[in-house]
Formats: C-alpha cells, sequence, structure tokens
C-alpha cells in the first residue's frame, strides 16, 4: 500500500527527535522529498491544466518549510 502524501510527512517532523548522523538525515529527507514529487507529478499529469488540489499545496508547502527547520538556508534546494 502507497503511502500518501500527507504520511509522507510524519516521518519527517520528527526528524530531529532521532540520533542520525547529519549525512543520514539529510538523505533520508531528500529521498522523502523527491518521492512526494515524483507522486505530486504523476497526480499533475492526471489533473486538467495541471491545476493541483490545495491539499497536495499544502502538504508541499509544509515539507518545505521543514526542510528549512531542519536544515536552514541549506534546505532551500531541497
Amino acid at each position: 500500500m502507497s503511502k500518501t502524501l500527507h504520511d509522507r510527512l510524519e516521518p519527517l517532523t520528527g526528524l530531529n527527535d532521532k540520533t542520525l548522523a547529519l549525512s543520514v538525515r539529510r538523505e533520508f529527507f531528500w529521498v522523502e522529498l523527491h518521492d512526494m514529487a515524483k507522486t505530486v507529478r504523476v497526480q499533475a499529469m492526471n489533473v486538467p491544466e495541471s491545476n493541483l488540489p490545495a491539499s497536495i499545496l499544502e502538504v508541499l508547502t509544509k515539507a518545505g518549510h521543514l526542510a528549512l527547520n531542519h536544515f536552514g538556508k541549506h534546505g532551500e534546494k531541497a
């Protein structure tokens, strides 16, 4: 069963609570964001004129804020 975009946010929100090397934390975060982006791309291809639902934009916005909170300006690249 595939995770929803909202489900993918859960492990990212608690990432700082785990004892992980920064490089491992970055890789985990990048993989999750990359998978989320792939999911959105597939959904966007099925929506006329690429109008994404507000719920998708909300999740992506939260993911962006998490990246900034976890990695500061380096999170902007995510």
